[in-house]
């Protein structure tokens, strides 16, 4: 008996100091992100609240979609949205599960964001867009404009990915959803040391990344459903077979040297993708 005391005594000691540093990494995180500098305007969307902002004065209105992965968020437009403003009204969303924007424990899909954009689309702009997507959000916009091409105006991909295997990774996504120690893990998966390495030659994208590391962080760490999702390849889709079907113009920028070639090299790719807008 005393023994099973002890364990019990220990075993909450120990879940109480994974607590405590869950607590912490959240609440350094969360006090010291751009998020709670800026303002932002919400959009209550069925799913939950989304967070984003608008800028520029131009005629057409104009959707940039950031990548989408735990860390990705409306920032990642931060240093190309200013080539656009003359010409758009930019709006720049934090997707479900991302940056400051509700992080809801369930399973986040291709056609629950492909739905939200509809949404979003039609209850917060109102009239057909164009957009600008980067990475694993190509999917979203490409199934958007299957779902509902009538709202999509043209479609520029930023480094496309390639189709992929689907393989799940189901027992590992299962720990990582435990309360307490799965947070743990997945704090220590991304660290701040690990989201900036490799980034201090590139000033843009160093800034960038300490966005990246306090949005998996902010409100407890709770990204991690969509990083969960993510690993159990449930937002994936073939997107490929649509691409043929879809009515809209589409453009993809590739650069093999750049994970973020919108940040890294702003102007470049801005003046590319302004030529396929315009024409």
């Amino acid at each position: 008996m005393a023994v099973i005391k002890k364990i019990i005594k220990y075993t909450g000691l120990f879940t109480g100091v994974i607590w405590g540093i869950n607590k912490t990494i959240s609440f350094l995180s969360k006090q010291s992100n751009t998020f709670n500098k800026n303002h932002y305007f919400e959009y209550n969307s069925p799913f939950g609240i989304i967070k984003y902002k608008k800028y520029g004065d131009g005629k057409a209105p104009l959707l940039l979609i950031h990548n989408l992965s735990a860390g990705d968020n409306l920032n990642e437009w931060n240093y190309i949205s200013e080539y656009f403003l003359d010409h758009y009204t930019v709006y720049a969303i934090n997707l479900l599960g991302c940056g400051n924007s509700d992080k809801s424990n369930l399973v986040y899909t291709n056609y629950m964001y492909v739905k939200l954009i509809n949404d979003f689309i039609n209850d917060v702009i109102g009239e057909k867009t164009d957009i600008i997507t980067s990475g694993y959000s190509n999917r979203i916009a490409v199934m958007t404009s299957v779902y509902n091409h009538n709202i999509i105006g043209k479609i520029a991909m930023i480094n496309s990915d390639e189709p992929e295997d689907i393989k799940h990774n189901v027992l590992f996504s299962k720990i990582i959803n435990i309360p307490i120690f799965g947070t743990f893990i997945y704090n220590f998966l991304f660290t701040k040391n690990r989201c900036i390495a490799n980034t201090e030659n590139d000033f843009n994208l160093y800034h960038y990344m300490n966005s990246y590391y306090d949005s998996i962080h902010y409100d407890n760490s709770k990204s991690k459903y969509l990083y969960t999702s993510i690993m159990e390849k449930k937002t994936y889709i073939d997107y490929q077979k649509a691409m043929s079907s879809i009515k809209n113009g589409t453009y993809s920028y590739l650069d093999n040297t750049h994970t973020y070639p919108h940040i890294s090299t702003p102007k470049l790719v801005a003046d590319k993708i302004l030529d396929f807008l315009n024409n």
